[in-house]
C-alpha cells in the first residue's frame, strides 16, 4: 500500500493512499474552500447504477459491438447491410428504453439536477462550482488516482487550454471517468477563484449517449455539462453533421476557453484485439491538426484507466504529465517526459499517423501505470 505526506507553503495534506472517495477532494494540495467541499450534489445520482442495469448495458454493448463488427465486412450484400442497420436501430431503441426505466428511481433527482443547470451556464462563474461539488454525495464511491503526483492542482494552474485524451477499453464504465475527473479538475479551478475564466469541459461523445439518455430532461442534462455529441458510427458516418460541434469546440478551444475530452479510440474500442495504436482514429489527430493552425503549442495529457476486479470502485485512473504539440512554421515536434521529438510537416500523411502512434504509446504508458494504482 502505497502512502504519501505532500507539503505546502501554506498548510498539510493529510497522508493517504492511492484509493480515495469521490468525494475527497480535500485530499488535493490546495487551500480548500469548505463551502464547495461539504454540498451536496443531486446530479450524483448518476453514479448510482445498480447492478442490473450494468448487466443490460453490458448485454446491449456486445449487441451493438456484434453488429458493428458484421457490418464492417466489406463483401456485405445490399439486404445484409439493411438488415444490419436496422438491427442495430432496435437495439438501440431498446437502449434508450432500458435507460427510461433506470430514471424512474431517480426522478427526484434528475428533476433536482436540471432545476440546478438551469440557473447555471457554461458563460457563469457558478457553472464551475456546480462541477466542483459532482461527487460529494457518494461517499461509498472509490477510485484509485495518482493525486500524490499533484497533477490535478498543476493543470488546474495552467493557462492553456488542453486536450485529455483517454483508452477506452469499457464503454459502460468508462463514462463515469470523465465526471469523475471534472469534478476534482473543477474543484481546483474554483479554490483558485478562476471560475470567471478557467476553461469548460467539452467533452466528445458519439450522439447515442445523448440519444439514448433516457429521456428529454436528461438530454438536457448532458448538454449541459458539455457533451458533444458527434456522428461516431463505423460505416455511413455523416461527417457533415460534425462540423458544426466540433468547429465551436475547437474556436473555443483556441480561445483557451474549453479543455477537450476524448477517446480516440472511438468505436474502434470494439476491437478488442487491436492494439491502441491500430484503434486511434486519424479524426482525433486532424482536430489537432485544425487546432495547430492558430494555436503553436497544444497541451494534451492522458490518461490511462483499467478497472479492478473490486466492484465498488469505479476504476484506477493515471493522469499523465503534459505533453506539447509544438507547431514552427508547418513543421510539428512533440515535447514528452522524457525530451522534443520531431514529428514531421503537418502537411504530409504520414506525419498525422506518426503522432497517433506517438500519441498512443504515451497513452499505453499510462494504461500500464493505473494497474500499478490498484490496491489490494
Amino acid at each position: 500500500m502505497r502512502t504519501t505526506n505532500t507539503t505546502s507553503a501554506s498548510h498539510n495534506t493529510p497522508n493517504f493512499t492511492a484509493k480515495i472517495r469521490l468525494c475527497d477532494k480535500g485530499l488535493l494540495d490546495l487551500n480548500h474552500n469548505q463551502k464547495l467541499l461539504t454540498q451536496q450534489s443531486p446530479m450524483d445520482f448518476f453514479y448510482d447504477v445498480s447492478s442490473t442495469k450494468t448487466n443490460l448495458d453490458l448485454f446491449i454493448r456486445k449487441l451493438k459491438s456484434t453488429i458493428r463488427k458484421y457490418q464492417n465486412n466489406e463483401n456485405n450484400s445490399e439486404f445484409k447491410k439493411k438488415l444490419l442497420k436496422k438491427s442495430f436501430i432496435v437495439v438501440n431503441d431498446l437502449s434508450t428504453l432500458i435507460n427510461k426505466c433506470a430514471i424512474l428511481k431517480n426522478i427526484p433527482e434528475v428533476y433536482k439536477s436540471n432545476k440546478l443547470l438551469k440557473k447555471t451556464s457554461p458563460e457563469k462563474a457558478n457553472y464551475i462550482d456546480t462541477w466542483a461539488i459532482f461527487g460529494n454525495s457518494t461517499p461509498n464511491k472509490t477510485i484509485n488516482i495518482n493525486i500524490e503526483d499533484k497533477r490535478i492542482e498543476d493543470i488546474a494552474n495552467l493557462k492553456d487550454s488542453t486536450i485529455f485524451i483517454m483508452n477506452h477499453d469499457n464503454v459502460v464504465r468508462d463514462r463515469f471517468i470523465y465526471p469523475i475527473l471534472n469534478s476534482f479538475l473543477n474543484y481546483a479551478y474554483a479554490t483558485l477563484n478562476r471560475q470567471a475564466d478557467c476553461p469548460r469541459p467539452y467533452i466528445v461523445v458519439s450522439k447515442n449517449v445523448v440519444k439514448n439518455a433516457g429521456n428529454k430532461t436528461m438530454q438536457n442534462i448532458f448538454r449541459k455539462v458539455g457533451l458533444v455529441s458527434v456522428d461516431a458510427h463505423l460505416t455511413e458516418r455523416k461527417h457533415s453533421e460534425n462540423i458544426k460541434p466540433v468547429k465551436a469546440m475547437i474556436e473555443n478551444f483556441i480561445d483557451d476557453k474549453a479543455n477537450i475530452f476524448i477517446f480516440p479510440e472511438g468505436n474502434n474500442s470494439i476491437f478488442k484485439d487491436k492494439s491502441l495504436k491500430e484503434k486511434f482514429q486519424l479524426g482525433f489527430i486532424k482536430i489537432l491538426k485544425m487546432i495547430s493552425e492558430k494555436k503553436e503549442s497544444i497541451n494534451i495529457i492522458p490518461i490511462g484507466i483499467t478497472y479492478p476486479a473490486d466492484k465498488k470502485s469505479m476504476g484506477n485512473i493515471f493522469i499523465g504529465e503534459v505533453l506539447k504539440l509544438n507547431r514552427e512554421e508547418k513543421i510539428w515536434s512533440l515535447t514528452t517526459p522524457s525530451g522534443t521529438e520531431p514529428i514531421g510537416k503537418v502537411t504530409d500523411k504520414d506525419t498525422l499517423k506518426h503522432l497517433s502512434d506517438t500519441l498512443a504509446n504515451q497513452l499505453e504508458k499510462c494504461v500500464t501505470a493505473s494497474k500499478a494504482l490498484e490496491i489490494d
